[in-house]
């Protein structure tokens, strides 16, 4: 039987995987952090098919809602109870802040859902897909995931490690 359409993608990010440990976190779709960007799976795969991320950093003033660093300075300079010098106010707005997203955007300029453009990517319906992006998946459950994807075309009939096959109503099209 022939696997998935996707599955030297699936490898490939796999591969970055195996290669980048440290960019992976299977718990959310995008992420940055203090110590670099993570992605689950379908983020690799997004990442991989020319998706940008740079979106998901940006200076703190922003991420509190103020139109400018200057608002942000006028806010906490003029509060009685914000003990930090100017210096340090202006330091802290143009600090760097992460955050989490379902969503990057891609060479086109169009935001897309990371989990259907991964979907597309690998040419898989959305049982499959739900399987495969699960949050709670070790990179050993997706690598065996992967194994099974390479023969088959879907996730019915997979066994996976907690002892469940998934069957044709096993989980809703949630992607």
């Amino acid at each position: 039987m022939a696997g998935i359409p996707g599955i030297a993608q699936l490898d490939i990010a796999l591969d970055v995987i195996n290669k980048n440990p440290e960019t992976h976190d299977q718990s959310a779709w995008a992420r940055a952090t203090e110590c670099g960007t993570q992605f689950c799976v379908a983020g690799h795969l997004a990442i991989l098919d020319g998706a940008d991320a740079s979106g998901l950093t940006q200076p703190a003033w922003e991420d509190e809602g103020y139109e400018s660093i200057g608002g942000y300075m006028d806010a906490y300079i003029d509060y009685a109870w914000d003990c930090r010098t100017p210096q340090q106010i202006l330091k802290d707005g143009l600090s760097t802040v992460g955050r989490e997203s379902d969503t990057l955007v891609w060479p086109d300029g169009t935001e897309r859902q990371i989990s259907d453009e991964a979907r597309r990517i690998l040419g898989v319906d959305g049982r499959t897909a739900s399987a495969l992006f699960n949050g709670s998946n070790t990179i050993e459950e997706i690598k065996r995931l992967r194994n099974w994807l390479a023969e088959h075309e879907s996730i019915t009939g997979y066994t996976g490690s907690d002892g469940y096959t998934y069957g044709v109503d096993a989980l809703p099209d949630a992607y």
